[in-house]
């Protein structure tokens, strides 16, 4: 889009407060933008004087209608489950998916609203299309399928990966070291989803509209080796040990078992779910040749060094003089809970 066509347009962006919706809301107002953040809880930074906070849910429909109202185009962002326990919540990810994106197209179409790009899929690409209440108007819809978004000041995986890492968990790998993943930083994302809306708009002839694009830095890579300058760069060294993914989906198998009995007294964090498990170490990636022909998208090389400072500057990294009876207590209880699973299923004395 030309920044004469920016200044035209008020964009809503729910989830805005969150690491990409924010980063996403920053850009488009550098282009001369008017936008609305839409998110349960206010942003941790302080917001441009003409960026305006909505707090609200889109599980409630009366919400959503007051926010989408006078809007041009909606980037529907919001989402639940990506990781960790929340994926274990059923029914939080069915309400905020699947009803709450249904919950914005209503409002889209009955307030006018001729432009919803989206992360969540089937509903949205169903939406394109429908005709918009009072206006002569359809609604145009596009989805977005990324791949693991990083960044530096990324809050909902790397800080989880850390974690591990400074707590002396990450110690092994697992599957096959020729598994292959795909990761997009966010300013790759960013420029995706600009490109995505203005594709949507009649001077593109609504190229993108009824689509889903695959959107990454285009570099599939082993998932593990993709952190290890993470690992290495907080002074901590790569892990040798390997495991088959067998051993780890059962693992996480048992964990979201305990998890199940246990989590209504005592909300955990699993060290990992079996969707992890796959998404980490089994192959999948996809071509971009779509994005790149219809939206003009082409991602920029980015790699994990500023992602090391960042962590860095917040006082991260491997202490010299760490505690040697400390790993050792570690080391102990970490093979003595896969000992206790592989134990779990070997045949009883007796049961055969």
């Amino acid at each position: 889009m030309e920044n004469e066509q920016m200044d035209k347009n008020v964009f809503l962006l729910t989830g805005g407060c969150g690491y990409f919706g924010f980063r996403l809301a920053c850009a488009l107002h550098k282009r001369g933008a008017r936008i609305t953040l839409f998110d349960t809880v206010p942003p941790c930074q302080e917001l441009p004087e003409d960026m305006m906070f909505m707090q609200g849910d889109i599980r409630e429909y009366a919400q959503v209608e007051k926010a989408v109202f006078g809007v041009d185009c909606v980037f529907h962002i919001a989402s639940y489950g990506m990781s960790g326990r929340e994926q274990l919540n059923r029914h939080l990810i069915e309400a905020v998916n699947v009803q709450g994106t249904k919950n914005i197209l209503r409002a889209c179409v009955e307030n006018g609203v001729s432009r919803t790009k989206s992360l969540a899929e089937m509903a949205v690409l169903q939406a394109n299309g429908a005709a918009l209440f009072g206006s002569p108007g359809v609604l145009r819809t596009c989805a977005l399928r990324p791949a693991g978004i990083y960044g530096p000041g990324e809050q909902r995986h790397l800080p989880r990966i850390v974690s591990y890492i400074e707590r002396g968990i990450f110690r092994f790998v697992y599957g096959s070291p020729s598994s292959l993943v795909e990761f997009v930083h966010v300013d790759n994302l960013v420029s995706a989803h600009m490109l995505a809306a203005e594709a949507l708009t009649s001077e593109k002839q609504h190229r993108s509209a009824g689509q889903a694009y695959f959107i990454s830095d285009g570099r599939p890579v082993n998932n593990f080796e993709f952190f290890r300058p993470l690992v290495e760069g907080l002074g901590y060294p790569f892990p040798k040990l390997r495991f088959p993914i067998s051993l780890i989906y059962l693992f996480a198998f048992l964990t979201e078992l305990i998890h199940h009995l246990i989590g209504p007294f005592y909300n955990f964090q699993p060290l990992l779910t079996r969707t992890e498990v796959y998404k980490t170490g089994v192959t999948h990636y996809f071509s971009m040749a779509k994005a790149k022909a219809e939206l003009g998208y082409e991602p920029q090389d980015h790699n994990l060094d500023e992602v090391v400072q960042w962590f860095k500057s917040r006082g991260h990294g491997k202490r010299r003089h760490g505690s040697v009876f400390r790993r050792l207590i570690l080391n102990f209880l970490f093979v003595s809970a896969f000992i206790a699973v592989v134990l779990s299923f070997l045949p009883v004395a007796g049961s055969w």
